[in-house]
């Protein structure tokens, strides 16, 4: 045997890479998925289903190459979700039924703590805004996204999104004037 020529590992199974991976992949995944845990499961699963596709090229990678190919693909999976789940959440939830949906359990309209008028006002003044800022301001306020889960959704850096967040804010200050709402 040639010193200078490399050897590759052994063949792997899914089961080999699963037990000495999974952990650290599972680990890796629920970091990224924070804000949605109950979803990390599901980004795993198609983790896996693309570790099979790749299973050949995989078997030719070293421990660390292994590894290092694993959390890239774990990235991937989570941005591809990201991106896949907000159009169907905002389809889950159609704008015109939010009204309902939103209003907190302790709202007192009586003690003008919320007014359910003025709350409907604004979600239909949103709902009127461009869509730059629509969307943005549809998830900070409605959704309680931060700017920094919204940039991760639309896949903006957060700089644009808080600028849009802030330009949207003050039009729909301005509409909230124009419109006579008190808040």
């Amino acid at each position: 045997m040639n010193l200078s020529e490399p050897t590759l590992p052994e063949s792997r199974t899914l089961e080999e890479i699963y037990a000495r991976h999974h952990r650290m992949l599972a680990v890796y995944t629920a970091s990224l998925m924070r804000d949605m845990p109950d979803e990390v499961e599901d980004v795993l699963q198609n983790v896996y289903l693309r570790v099979i596709r790749h299973q050949e090229s995989i078997t030719q990678m070293n421990d660390l190459g292994v590894r290092i190919y694993l959390r890239k693909i774990a990235e991937n999976e989570v941005w591809r979700f990201r991106r896949w789940k907000l159009p169907r959440l905002k389809q889950q939830i159609p704008l015109d039924e939010v009204d309902e949906l939103l209003l907190p359990d302790d709202c007192d309209p009586a003690a003008e703590v919320c007014d359910t008028d003025n709350y409907r006002t604004i979600v239909r003044l949103i709902r009127t805004m461009p869509a730059t800022y629509r969307d943005i301001l549809y998830l900070r306020f409605l959704c309680h996204l931060t700017l920094r889960q919204i940039a991760d959704q639309f896949g903006m850096s957060y700089h644009t999104v808080q600028k849009r967040f802030e330009r949207g804010r003050a039009l729909l200050i301005e509409q909230i004037e124009r419109s006579g709402v008190i808040l």
